[in-house]
C-alpha cells in the first residue's frame, strides 16, 4: 500500500512540474532526519501506525477493521531567507498540493479513501526544515481460521 501512495505523490504536480525532487519510503522517521537537505523539496513515505478494532464476527474466522496512519516527512531547504518567508510560502504550496493528491484518494480496493490527519514540524536544521503530515485510512483484516 505504501508503495502506491508513494507512486501517487510522484505523479502530483505543482505548476505543471513535479512536487518533489525525490520521493521515496523510510521504515523510521528518525531515519529520515539524518538525511541531508542537498536537493529539495524530497518527501519520505513513513508508516506511522495500524490500530485493530474489535472482531466484527460473533462466530466463524475473525474480521477486523484495520486503522492505518502513515505519514509523509517533507524535507524543503531554506538558503538566502532569512525570515522564512520564501520557505513558508513554498512548504504551503507543497502540502496544499500533496493533501489534493491524497485527500480522498484510496490506494487499492478495499481501503477506504485517505483522510487527513495532523501535521507538525518535527525537525529545524541550519539548512532548512523537516514537516510531517499525517494521513489515514481503514482496511479490513481476516482471520485465516
Amino acid at each position: 500500500m505504501l508503495t502506491l501512495i508513494e507512486q501517487r505523490i510522484e505523479q502530483a504536480k505543482l505548476d505543471g512540474k513535479p512536487l518533489f525532487v525525490d520521493v521515496q519510503s523510510a521504515l523510521a522517521l528518525s531515519a529520515v532526519l539524518k538525511k541531508s537537505l542537498k536537493r529539495t523539496p524530497v518527501a519520505y513515505v513513513v508508516p506511522i501506525s495500524e490500530r485493530p478494532g474489535r472482531n466484527e464476527r460473533t462466530c466463524g474466522p475473525a474480521l477486523q477493521s484495520l486503522d492505518i496512519t502513515f505519514g509523509v516527512v517533507i524535507g524543503l531547504q531554506s538558503v538566502n531567507d532569512p525570515t522564512g518567508k520564501k520557505g513558508n510560502a513554498l512548504l504551503e504550496s507543497l502540502r496544499n498540493s500533496l493533501r489534493n493528491s491524497l485527500f480522498g484518494w484510496s490506494p487499492a480496493s478495499g481501503y477506504t479513501p485517505i483522510a487527513l490527519g495532523p501535521g507538525d514540524i518535527v525537525a529545524m536544521t541550519d539548512a532548512g526544515i523537516w514537516w510531517l503530515d499525517k494521513f489515514t485510512l481503514t482496511t479490513h483484516a481476516q482471520a485465516l481460521q
